[in-house]
């Protein structure tokens, strides 16, 4: 049975030294240690950031673990009853391993590649949600992540349940890693690929917010995009039930409804970004619930399969040339989280709220948990005999509320927001404004 090694000195070798990242950076690919360094590295300056920023004196708990056979290793952390965030997660975890028959075959069939059980695989991932006390602050959820198989092309939907299991579960870098080369070996380089994103899940619409947010992750697209990043397409089968048709009301046909909401300050351009609209319509079709016909959120960004070049494959100079700019758009995307949602705090967490409005939010949050535990690919492949179930679930609310068949007053802000759920809103449009 795996075994779990625990205690204080591990968590300050993770965050503090450089002891436990070169032992981590002796498995793997050279891209994947610098990825996994670049994790470890953000996840502790986001633990500071955010425990300074709730200014209550509440901390992260930090749960490190390690597991003995393969030296996969990572750190869950919790901050709960804070001030700002009532409850938050950010965990690292990496994870090595080989394919199991199973996996390879699934991932066979998907790819039409070849490939075969034990074939070692690596996977480094950051993944974070914050639960805000107040209804007037949105949720915040984000995560990028890396998986490579050592011989052969990857696969991600099926392996990424595996990588967040053991989770508690972005403006351009100034000086961005270097991007190894696998250009002068004779070795076959390792296939990979890269995942991620970063969504809003406001209980109360402030347009202003919702055009600011997605503002911040359409600049980070633009500027990966005129590097020749480009995105492979979407399968039809990675689309839900009606995702298809949730997905397309974020077109350019569709326009929110009037606000109450202060109204911008600033007018960004025209929602014109093909990288950016592409991945936002990832995004609002991915977090779909098929059976409420309304998506969790005001969406973002969500990517995966990403390897760069935009054709989800490759081989030689080609496919390490994709990669490398995938994996500063990873780190591009994660650099930008805290700039996109901590501006929105500072104004919203100081307005005065009812018990009717935090009544509200507690039944939102009931929408949050369905959504992950019966349509969240790796909180379903997290959640097995065995696994690591307190990281899993540590993404979960704090508090929740089912009312049944709860409907909102006619004209309220909270059946603006339904109608916006149910008709996702391309909040970068001119008349969205």
């Amino acid at each position: 049975m795996t075994r779990y090694v625990r205690g204080i000195h591990l968590v300050l070798a993770i965050i503090g030294s450089g002891k436990a990242l070169s032992r981590s950076a002796t498995q793997g690919s050279p891209r994947f240690r610098s990825f996994a360094n670049f994790l470890l590295n953000k996840q502790a300056e986001i633990l500071q950031t955010i425990e300074k920023e709730d200014g209550s004196g509440a901390t992260f708990a930090r749960d490190p673990w390690q597991r003995d056979a393969d030296g996969s290793f990572g750190l869950t952390t919790c901050l709960e009853d804070g001030d700002l965030v009532e409850k938050g997660a950010a965990s690292v975890s990496i994870v090595y391993g080989k394919l199991t028959e199973d996996r390879a075959r699934a991932m066979s069939g998907r790819r039409g590649e070849p490939y075969q059980a034990g074939q070692k695989y690596s996977a480094a991932a950051l993944s974070l949600v914050f639960h805000p006390r107040s209804p007037l602050v949105p949720t915040f959820r984000a995560d990028v992540r890396y998986f490579e198989v050592e011989g052969g092309r990857d696969e991600g939907a099926e392996e990424e349940g595996e990588v967040t299991a053991v989770l508690a579960s972005n403006a351009p870098l100034t000086t961005p890693p270097s991007t190894p080369s696998f250009a002068s070996s004779s070795a076959s380089p390792p296939s990979g690929w890269f995942g991620g994103g970063a969504d809003l899940t406001p209980a109360y619409l402030f347009d202003e917010d919702c055009v600011e947010f997605h503002a911040a992750y359409r600049a980070v697209c633009d500027q990966h995009q005129t590097r020749g990043l480009r995105m492979p397409p979407t399968p039809s089968s990675q689309l839900k039930g009606s995702a298809s048709s949730a997905s397309s009301s974020s077109s350019s046909t569709s326009t929110p409804l009037p606000s109450s909401s202060p109204s911008t300050t600033s007018t960004p351009p025209p929602s014109s970004s093909p990288l950016y609209a592409d991945l936002k319509r990832r995004c609002d079709a991915y977090f779909l619930l098929p059976a409420r016909g309304e998506v969790r959120g005001v969406g973002g960004i969500f990517f995966d399969d990403l390897t760069g070049d935009g054709s989800g494959g490759g081989g030689g100079e080609e496919l390490e040339e994709g990669l490398g700019k995938a994996q500063e758009f990873a780190q591009g995307v994660a650099d930008t989280w805290l700039d996109s949602w901590l501006p929105i705090c500072r104004k919203r967490r100081v307005l005065p709220y009812t018990p009717e409005q935090r009544d509200w939010q507690l039944m939102r949050r009931g929408r949050y948990l369905e959504f992950n535990l019966l349509y969240d690919r790796g909180v379903r492949f997290g959640l097995v005999p065995g696994g690591r179930t307190e990281a899993v679930m540590v993404s979960a609310p704090p508090l929740i509320r089912w009312k049944y068949n709860f409907e909102p007053a006619p004209g309220s802000e909270e059946a603006r927001l339904i109608q916006v759920l149910k008709n996702p809103v391309d909040w970068l449009r001119e008349d969205a404004q």
